[in-house]
């Protein structure tokens, strides 16, 4: 099992492996301890995989609960958040006892922000099921609820006790769900060059994994409660968030961001400080990896949630703005500002795309024969790009 430690106010470990979810008991039993565990989880995950984790716990001793919602972007409110606090209320949970949150991001924002917030804090298990959670939201302490003026807008920093990454469990993933978490990969790999040459040659996708938390163990170790240098993974999310709430959250939040860095790097590329090639690039990885560069929103739209954004100021934004492969720049724009910038990163996108339609798109992925290795679901790049396309 690989074990990587992020050194926060609270440190903990990641644990990445293959197949160890039934073994989740020992692990938790050995690092956390505690009596009683209430699993957290969503109706689709906790259908595929509760049996297999109560089992586990139940057979190590442990008291446990179950608490499951509806799936969905839509329900993470705060009234789902307060049904989560009544019920370990209600089965009166300590402080040493465990919220377990088995599922995507939905799943652990919600329940995290539960684990920080009752009783003043107790100890929180992540187990991601998606890719969007296990390269991104499981890390980093970040938990939250929507309000209906945004995303996000009531949360905290909250580290976990501990992550638990199983890899199989991509297996049943959708097809849908593993772009949405393509959309976060592909944030990363504008912040690293490594990634961004990983991605075109698609590697296995546990080391893809690897790569995006290692990114991520460095900038929330330096900057911890995104101050300064954490800032950088908002990259594309101000105006993907926008999209989100613009579509009631019908539009995921990987699909989100892809939209989000597609208009954010045209921003860029009409300042002059992206250069094209690389604009070329980006756009070139997106539509690899599926995703539709057709903005469904006008300025005006994006512009009401992008005020509320909670990175707004009162007087306008500070801007991730990228530059090249793992560079990128800070700079503030008044409201009034950037709402021009968007709408002329708009108003040219039929004209963006058609330039770009005659560009050669340099696709290194060709068809290779997979040899067969149980620990690697996507070994070349006709796998990975095979599940991409399945219907």
């Amino acid at each position: 099992m690989k074990k990587i430690y992020i050194n926060t106010s609270k440190p903990y470990e990641i644990l990445l492996d293959f197949g160890s979810l039934p073994k989740i008991a020992e692990t938790i039993k050995e690092k956390i301890g505690g009596k009683k565990i209430v699993i957290v989880s969503d109706s689709k995950v906790f259908k595929l995989y509760g049996d297999i984790v109560v089992e586990a716990l139940s057979k190590s001793g442990y008291k446990v609960f179950n608490f499951v919602f509806n799936s969905g972007e839509e329900n993470k409110t705060m009234s789902t958040y307060q049904k989560i606090v009544n019920f370990l209320s209600e089965h009166q949970l300590s402080r040493e006892d465990i919220l377990l949150s088995l599922g995507g991001g939905v799943v652990g924002d919600v329940s995290g922000f539960a684990a920080a917030t009752y009783k003043r804090g107790i100890n929180w298990v992540q187990v991601p099921t998606s890719l969007i959670a296990m390269v991104d939201s499981s890390i980093g302490g970040k938990v939250a609820v929507n309000l209906p003026q945004g995303k996000n807008l009531l949360g905290d920093f909250y580290q976990p006790s501990l992550v638990f990454i199983d890899y199989n469990v991509l297996a049943t993933l959708p097809t849908k769900e593993f772009r949405n978490g393509m959309g976060e990969v592909i944030k990363y790999s504008l912040l690293d060059e490594n990634l961004n040459n990983r991605l075109k040659s698609m590697p296995a996708i546990d080391k893809i994994i690897e790569r995006c938390i290692a990114i991520k163990k460095y900038l929330v170790e330096k900057d911890e409660f995104d101050k300064k240098e954490r800032r950088v993974l908002n990259l594309g999310h101000t105006i993907g968030h926008s999209i989100e709430s613009a579509s009631n959250y019908k539009i995921p939040h990987g699909y989100a961001v892809a939209l989000g860095l597609y208009l954010i790097s045209k921003i860029s590329l009409d300042m002059g400080i992206m250069p094209e090639e690389y604009f070329i690039d980006l756009t070139t990885t997106l539509k690899k990896y599926g995703f539709s560069l057709e903005i469904p929103y006008n300025s005006a739209t994006l512009m009401k949630y992008i005020t509320s954004d909670k990175k707004a100021g009162t007087k306008g934004l500070n801007l991730i703005l990228p530059k090249t492969h793992s560079k990128v720049m800070l700079a503030f724009k008044t409201f009034d500002n950037f709402k021009v910038m968007l709408e002329n990163a708009l108003l040219n996108q039929s004209e963006t795309m058609e330039h770009l339609s005659k560009k050669p798109i340099n696709n290194t992925c060709n068809n290779t024969n997979n040899t067969s290795n149980k620990n690697t679901y996507y070994q070349s790049c006709s796998d990975l790009w095979e599940a991409f396309h399945e219907s």
